[in-house]
């Protein structure tokens, strides 16, 4: 979330809001080069309490763009659900054959989340597009995220056969196992985060690159260069 000052200041300006006024997982920068105050939200995708901190950062901060970490084939994420939908969702096979083994493992896992929590995976972002958009000022809303499909792509490419096969056995023994929304918001903690990428590079080591350091790369040159898509 950035709000713009003049790039012609000498030095850091006061933010328009203080850090410590904000909710817990709000980081704040300051750009020297353009003078915007930029607040990055850490969320967990399934709580409801990341959706309420970013709605209430927006409405303190009335900053002039918001950047989501989703790409233009995940926006469906932001709509609201058809009324008259009443289809199953794709069996876990289906989605083997159309999307693929890794995206199937993962969608299994997201979905049993879901149902035990009763919550959308990515409420946080649709709550951070609806909040920006009742600002009486304009504000963008705009996708900072790389395409999912090369995400995924990348992943499953660069682990093993053998990390491949502990990948899916790991996801497959999890995507059961009973979780509360004490225990989602627990992960936001910044040691308990650490120390879950700790674990997940020394049993996956091929993963951590494509699925979380070039994605924060790509996400940080793209809000540094302003190469954004819009919504």
């Amino acid at each position: 979330m950035d709000h713009e000052e003049s790039s012609e200041s000498s030095g850091p300006s006061m933010p328009p809001i203080l850090p410590d006024e904000l909710p817990p997982n709000v980081e704040y920068l300051f750009s020297t080069k353009t003078g915007s105050h930029v607040y990055i939200c850490g969320t967990a995708h399934v709580s409801e309490q990341s959706a309420s901190d970013v709605a209430e950062v927006i409405r303190l901060v009335q900053p002039d763009s918001v950047v989501l970490e989703l790409c233009k084939s995940r926006v469906g994420l932001l709509l609201p659900p058809k009324e008259d939908d009443d289809s199953e969702p794709p069996s876990l096979m289906e989605t083997i054959k159309t999307r693929g083994l890794f995206v199937a493992c993962l969608s299994h896992f997201y979905s049993n989340v879901q149902d035990q929590l009763d919550i959308v995976p990515g409420i946080e972002f649709k709550s951070a597009f609806e909040e920006a958009k009742k600002l009486e000022k304009v504000c963008k809303v705009l996708l900072g995220d790389r395409p999912i499909n090369v995400t995924m792509k990348r992943t499953w490419g660069a682990l093993s056969t053998i990390e491949k096969i502990k990948f899916m056995y790991h996801i497959v023994m999890t995507s059961n196992i009973s979780i509360t929304s004490e225990d989602i918001e627990m992960l936001k903690d910044p040691e308990v985060l650490q120390q879950m990428f700790i674990e997940l590079a020394e049993q996956f080591p091929s993963i951590m690159e494509p699925l979380i350091y070039e994605r924060d790369m790509f996400l940080s040159q793209r809000i540094k260069t302003g190469i954004l898509v819009s919504i």
